[in-house]
């Protein structure tokens, strides 16, 4: 074929297709150009804005924004039009353009434009992976059966689950499984099934595939013959389970011998791929194409990847083609279990569900693993098939430790399950595991990466059986574990947990090896506290540290280590003793430097935001409100004033102000004060800012609440008018001030100062910089980017925050995330301002200067931002005011640690020493916490409100805003209101749609009493939520009792998670009254 011949030495592929071809495989492709493609980014890379039409065009893709169908639409045209540009800029222009492709959409570049004779195998392969979807929904499997045998393209077995599972499930899914088989016999299966196609009436469809394959049957395709086995006239006739078309029962080998038969009939060809599931994480195994010697021209991007996943998320329900792109294939149908374990001779234990071998692999692993003597002495205890804590120091390479393990327990030939998870905390660590690890050095085993966010709607359940080894955020897991989704934590034979530190009270590691107690405390009988001595489930955690937590003594500490083992049902903790010389010759252990600063030395900006905060508490106190308060608790509150303002005492003390505030039986009171409260917290985090960053920022940040704080209509007070004359009484003031005080933060001297001698003796430096909040990160950034020593030095600074808050409140997606993760390690930005997000666990090889900016926590998140310097002669720096007690607490930080190595070598004496001892301990503290957890559970779930429903009103106005019984959880997270007049109480505000997993925030909603914010409108299922910001509300039960909380939990109400019946009336009342969500 003209589309897979190899290119001539020295030839780009942009450069092998002429202008018509371009044209015609970019019009053949068009609607797949339309759902990837960044139109403004390829449009301006390819410089395309050269005339007026191309400036105005410009303009308009400016205004639509990325990832927008209309303007990939527009920008498609603009090219494929006729002009009357000469034909070598028209030649030009395309070239350009498929430069742009190359470089941005490689997988979309790569299926147009071919490959090299040794890749079409599996070009192929992923040009059909690429468009199942449209196969899957367009062909007929059943019709084209008969030609599918008569040419070899599928055996006798796979013919029989194509319509067997025809049969249960219909058409879609009986395709997709004979996508996935399609290839496994015949060599020259893909021109065999283009041809099969054409002649059977789906042209269109080999079109859109590949339009030379189209151009090239009518001269070079001799018809398939009718096979003699299925009378295609009777071929769209429901047939009985198992049983053949022609009267004939087939005799089964088993799914694993068809394997190894469509192995051994092709064991001289290349790319006789085992069909990979359609995951972000087996797509990308699929689009790869590594060898001892990578071609970086080979590397393929997740563009396909990520549409798919956009796409999926789009589905209010499950259908096939999302099951497949969440992995799964037709090995891991009912109809596949069910032959496999009735029909298969060979074997002997139906219940054995081990991965295939290597042979039966689609490719070898792409790079050998080689452990360290320190890392097999690691190792030791997992292989044993031990539970195991693995403690060893960042950057001494725990992760090769855990897939050697991984490997050997997936090697063994075992009854029982045989599948790996490895769960970490965020989606970040995930994709750098799987990239950097799982994918390069254990691909000959099935890999699935499974991740939240963008929209991923695949159940766990639905992805067990397409893999052997999960890279898995940790609370996917639970969601699974807590939703019933999957039957256990035993579907699971090893579950590995890296940074295990964690697993420790309510997070989310601990939460699911409660499911792993559970089953540990379950007796044959059923009953509960009858002990189990092992579990089918192997337990491994990975960390640098296993902290002391609060410990102050030695035997504190070793009693948190106990915890940690009992929580994690370890038997051993291993750590490096044999060959620790090595180990600390191949790990670099950064220079620690602390430097610790004064105070601006006449800081007038703080003087004057001192004064205007005593302005507004006087304000407080002198309130008639105050006075006429029978409980006292506003005066004695006001009485608990701390003397420092801008300190972390101040801020607590304000939220406790605006509680009582909350409560005061006046409604009156709480309109006029709570505005004031909520100006101390501003004035007191602008004393913040300033006191870490520069004045101006603090200004900047002043400014910005203040233009928020416009009260309007009902807000517009005696109180509101005070609050914002006052500010702007002092504004021009505090302006100058800015500008005097300018570059006199001696901590931003001292950051300044390590950055410049940093990059000056290494220009290709990186440096990470840790703050404490994202709005410090915010600021510190804008600091960076707007010094001119270290522009001229070429510093080109990016953040990096959590993703738990929205976009509007500094949040980062996952996506944000990882393109900054990925630009900061390639060298694109070289200065990472980061909170503790990057303290653990992300690698950065070449990174050689880490700062903590003025904070520490514990020895744990201490010891983890050490390691992120990983680079040769790398620092570790601390900079911090002398009024915050910051470097006492590192020193003392630096005790704790010696105390935890200590209180490690104690515990791992008495597990060698004395065993059963140490066994006993651990079951000790396993079954009192497991009490207290059943004593937890069985007071909520008897928990009933005896005293009748509680009311909620708004905290403001004091107008009724909802019930208890109104209140269901959607998605098993967010809390909403099912009453839709509480809708008609509030008024809407919408706004660009924002992805929280399965559900879209569209807008916000204001009490129509106060005109406050009151919580965001959620998109859930097609149906339109209003969401409850519950600190905005306070409750009264019936007795007449007021409270205020921030958290549902903390109201002790049981919210239930709403039912389909109550969504189908939710859905008819929201269609009565017009509350729909218009997309």
């Amino acid at each position: 074929m003209e589309g897979n011949r190899g290119n001539q030495p020295g030839q780009s592929p942009a450069l092998r297709l002429s202008v018509e071809e371009w044209k015609h495989r970019v019009s053949a492709f068009r609607e797949h150009f339309i759902s990837i493609m960044q139109p403004l980014q390829v449009f301006l890379k390819a410089k395309l804005n050269t005339d007026p039409e191309g400036r105005v065009l410009q303009e308009e893709l400016q205004n639509m924004g990325e990832r927008n169908i209309e303007a990939a639409e527009k920008l498609l045209s603009f090219l494929l039009k006729e002009d009357h540009r000469t034909e070598a800029d028209i030649a030009a222009r395309w070239q350009l353009f498929g430069d742009v492709l190359k470089e941005d959409h490689s997988v979309l570049h790569k299926i147009i434009t071919g490959q090299r004779q040794g890749d079409i195998q599996t070009e192929q392969k992923r040009r059909i992976d690429f468009y199942t979807d449209k196969i899957t929904a367009d062909v007929d499997p059943y019709a084209i059966l008969p030609y599918l045998i008569a040419n070899n393209l599928l055996g006798q077995m796979e013919c029989e689950h194509v319509k067997s599972i025809y049969e249960q499930r219909g058409s879609t899914w009986s395709a997709l499984y004979m996508v996935g088989n399609i290839h496994r016999i015949n060599p020259d299966w893909y021109n065999i099934f283009l041809g099969v196609l054409y002649e059977q009436g789906y042209k269109e469809l080999v079109r859109i595939v590949d339009p030379d394959v189209y151009h090239n049957q009518g001269a070079a395709y001799v018809p398939v013959q009718e096979s003699n086995q299925l009378n295609p006239q009777k071929s769209r006739e429901i047939r009985p389970l198992g049983r053949d078309v022609t009267g004939v029962t087939p005799e089964y080998s088993g799914i694993h011998s068809a394997h190894r038969r469509g192995s051994d009939a092709n064991s001289d060809s290349e790319g006789e791929d085992e069909f990979h599931s359609y995951n972000s994480s087996s797509e990308e195994d699929e689009f790869h194409s590594y060898s001892s010697s990578p071609d970086p021209s080979l590397n393929i991007d997740l563009e396909l990847t990520k549409v798919k996943t956009v796409m999926a998320c789009t589905n209010e329900s499950q259908t096939p083609q999302d099951e497949a792109r969440a992995g799964l294939t037709g090995r891991n149908m009912d109809v596949d279990k069910a032959d496999n374990s009735e029909n298969n001779p060979d074997n002997c234990n139906a219940d054995v569900d081990r991965p295939a071998r290597s042979e039966e692999r689609c490719e070898p692993p792409k790079a050998k693993m080689q452990l360290y003597p320190d890392q097999v002495e690691l190792a030791q205890d997992g292989l044993a098939g031990k539970n195991v804590i693995i403690v060893s120091p960042t950057g001494s390479g725990k992760t090769y430790v855990a897939l050697h393990i991984i490997k050997n327990h997936l090697e063994q030939e075992r009854p029982g399950v045989r599948r790996a998870v490895f769960l970490v905390n965020n989606r970040a660590l995930a994709e750098q595991q799987y990239r950097q690890y799982f994918f390069k050095y254990l691909s000959n085993f099935r890999i699935t990466l499974v991740v939240g966010g963008d929209g991923a709607t695949a159940s766990l359940n639905q992805l067990l059986n397409s893999a052997d080894i999960f890279v898995m955020t940790a609370q996917i897991l639970l969601n699974a574990l807590e939703q019933k989704e999957i039957d256990g934590i035993h579907e699971f034979s090893l579950v590995v947990f890296d940074e295990c530190h964690h697993t420790q009270l309510k997070h989310t590691y601990n939460r699911i090896m409660h499911h792993y107690m559970a089953l540990k405390f379950q007796g044959k009988d059923g009953s509960a506290d009858v002990r189990v001595p092992r579990l089918p489930v192997q337990v491994v955690g990975l960390t640098a540290s296993v902290g002391v937590g609060n410990a102050r003594t030695p035997t504190e500490a070793e009693e948190h280590v106990m915890k940690l083992c009992a929580h994690l049902d370890t038997e051993h903790i291993s750590t490096v003793q044999e060959n620790l010389e090595q180990l600390h010759s191949r790990t670099n252990k950064p220079v620690h430097q602390r430097a610790e600063c004064g105070t601006r030395p006449n800081d007038k900006f703080h003087t004057m935001i001192r004064e205007i905060m005593t302005k507004i508490e006087e304000s407080i106190e002198h309130s008639e409100y105050v006075d006429s308060d029978v409980t006292g608790g506003l005066q004695a509150r006001m009485r608990q004033k701390p003397h420092q303002r801008g300190s972390c005492q101040y801020t607590n003390w304000i939220s406790e102000l605006l509680r009582t505030v909350a409560l005061l039986p006046d409604g009156q009171a709480c309109r006029a004060l709570k505005p004031c409260c909520d100006m101390l917290k501003i004035y007191n985090d602008s004393l913040l800012i300033n006191d870490e960053c520069d004045t101006e920022d603090a200004l900047n940040f002043l400014d910005q609440q203040m233009s928020d704080y416009d009260p309007t209509g009902q807000r517009n007070t005696q109180t509101d008018r005070f609050l914002k004359d006052l500010f702007q009484t002092n504004k021009s003031n505090l302006t100058v001030v800015s500008k005097e005080q300018a570059d006199t933060n001696p901590k931003l001297n001292v950051i300044e100062d390590k950055l410049i001698k940093t990059f000056e003796e290494t220009a290709d430096s990186r440096a990470v910089l840790l703050v404490q909040t994202r709005e410090q990160a915010d600021i510190m950034l804008r600091w960076l980017r707007r010094r001119p020593w270290l522009h001229r030095l070429n510093v080109k600074p990016e953040k990096m925050v959590g993703a738990c808050a929205s976009a509007d409140k500094g949040g980062m997606t996952d996506t944000q995330q990882k393109d900054v993760l990925d630009n900061f390690r390639e060298g694109r930005y070289n200065v990472l301002v980061a909170t503790s997000i990057a303290e653990e666990g992300l690698h950065f090889p070449s990174c050689n200067l880490v700062t903590l900016v003025n904070h520490v926590t514990n020895e744990i998140a201490y010891m983890q931002a050490r390691g992120r310097a990983r680079a040769e002669n790398s620092e570790f720096f601390i900079v911090a005011g002398e009024n915050k007690g910051v470097q006492q607490k590192a020193k003392d930080l630096d005790i704790g640690e010696m105390m935890m190595h200590e209180a490690v070598r104690q515990v791992q004496a008495l597990s060698k020493q004395n065993h059963v001892q140490f066994l006993e301990q651990l079951y000790q503290i396993q079954e009192k916490e497991k009490k207290e957890r059943d004593a937890e559970l069985t007071l909520r779930q008897n928990r009933h409100l005896e005293q009748g429903e509680v009311e909620f009103h708004c905290v403001l106005c004091n107008e009724f805003a909802f019930r208890s019984s109104d209140v269901r959880r959607i998605d098993n997270t967010h809390y909403v209101v099912i009453d839709l007049d509480y809708c008609l109480r509030h008024t809407e505000e919408m706004h660009h749609p924002q992805l929280l997993g399965r559900i879209q925030n569209v807008g916000r909603l204001y009490c129509n009493g106060c005109e406050e914010y009151r919580g965001p409108i959620l998109v859930y299922r097609k149906l339109k939520f209003p969401c409850v910001k519950l600190e905005g509300f306070r409750y009264t039960n019936a007795s007449g009792e007021k409270n205020v909380a921030k958290k549902w939990v903390k109201t002790k109400l049981v919210v239930k998670e709403m039912t389909d019946n109550e969504l189908d009336q939710y859905r008819k009342k929201a269609v009565e009254i017009g509350y729909v969500f218009k997309s």
